[in-house]
């Protein structure tokens, strides 16, 4: 089995309860990608994690609970690549950094995680939570971005929050336009280029 996560955006630390925290929410996530959120049962978890059904209940109340986790820990390890990438250069490479991790990011879990799309009903509720959180995050760093650039002279006058909100609607845009057409821009770096200079250029003065 492919190996979802980084345990240090699972649970931390070493002890044997947590190693199998871990391990469950990996082979869930496998079960998940692999045959469907819904299909997916509670048995079936705890048997390929290779104990019996009622034990699995020591470490989550429900199915919807280490969706819940897996996503949380996901947006975690996300925030973590985009901050690292985005903490150094001038405010155009920043936004470059962003731009380009963001996509990269996304066409990740989108192929690790392609049901999640298929049943997106049936993770509503945890899907967008994680999209709330991940919105407040970007938007937030956004800000910071377009202030720095604003006090170098790279980017164009305007409130910071506005700017930011407009570019992540964009951007959220740009991946809802991708998922419906992956057919059709699948392999087109030169899309994504365009699309960057577009934005960016939107912005700088």
């Amino acid at each position: 089995m492919t190996k979802m996560f980084k345990s240090s955006n699972l649970v931390s630390g070493s002890t044997d309860s947590k190693d199998m925290l871990n391990r469950i929410i990996e082979i869930a996530m496998f079960l998940f990608s692999n045959h469907g959120y819904k299909k997916t049962t509670l048995s079936d978890i705890a048997a390929e994690v290779g104990m019996v059904k009622s034990a699995l209940y020591y470490y989550f109340p429900n199915k919807k609970a280490i969706l819940e986790k897996a996503i949380d820990s996901e947006c975690s390890r996300y925030f973590e690549i985009i901050q690292l990438a985005c903490r150094s250069g001038t405010a155009v490479q920043r936004f470059e950094s962003f731009f380009y991790s963001r996509w990269k990011f996304m066409h990740e879990v989108d192929m690790l995680y392609p049901t999640l799309h298929d049943e997106y009903l049936a993770a509503y509720e945890c899907i967008t939570n994680a999209r709330n959180k991940t919105r407040d995050f970007e938007v937030e760093l956004l800000k910071t971005i377009i202030r720095a650039g604003q006090k170098s002279g790279e980017f164009i006058s305007g409130k910071p929050s506005t700017l930011a909100s407009a570019v992540y609607e964009l951007l959220e845009g740009l991946v809802l336009l991708w998922l419906s057409q992956k057919d059709l821009t699948a392999g087109r770096t030169d899309i994504r280029t365009t699309q960057f200079e577009l934005i960016s250029r939107g912005l700088q003065k």
